[in-house]
């Protein structure tokens, strides 16, 4: 089975919709299902309003003629790590040998990395898009100061880039 992997990129800082790059990665996911390049989307979502978040990406999937039975959510991660790790249930149940990650050319090679790390044997496809405007988020991390963090970075471009290009070199 192939499926496509949305990462989790949350609820804007006020959790009245998704972000845009959640938004933007959610409707690419979509159109690869309608393509026939995937034959399933797993949901990354995060935090405790993870069911908000899943609730949103799965209408839009729906409204795009996905049906919910392709679709799997994995609920409350809180990093990119967790997020990969979680997927491994879903990935062993489905018997997915094929992932296309769907992700913001910034977090792409990062995510990327991750998940050839945790599984050696799939085939892993990126798909990427370009987020405009960034958007600050919504990031009730159990660290007070690591979610006042992550928020401002999703929020601004240049350190978004260098988030992510750190991580990626520091191999995290």
């Amino acid at each position: 089975m192939r499926a496509v992997f949305v990462p989790s990129y949350c609820l804007v800082q006020d959790a009245s919709r998704l972000s845009e790059m959640s938004r933007h990665s959610t409707e690419l996911a979509a159109s690869l299902m309608e393509n026939g390049q995937a034959d399933h989307v797993i949901l990354s979502t995060a935090y405790d309003c993870w069911r908000q978040e899943a609730g949103l990406k799965q209408e839009q999937l729906e409204a795009a003629g996905i049906n919910s039975e392709a679709i799997s959510v994995i609920g409350g991660i809180s990093d990119s790590y967790e997020e990969t790790e979680k997927t491994r249930e879903i990935i062993v149940r489905l018997e997915i040998e094929s992932l296309v990650l769907v992700a913001d050319q910034w977090h792409a090679p990062r995510a990327a990395a991750i998940f050839r790390k945790k599984f050696p044997n799939l085939i892993l496809e990126v798909a990427t898009f370009k987020t405009d405007p960034l958007e600050r988020t919504l990031e009730p991390h159990r660290i007070k100061f690591l979610g006042w963090m992550k928020s401002v970075r999703a929020g601004n471009l240049a350190l978004w880039i260098l988030w992510n290009l750190a991580f990626r070199l520091l191999g995290l």
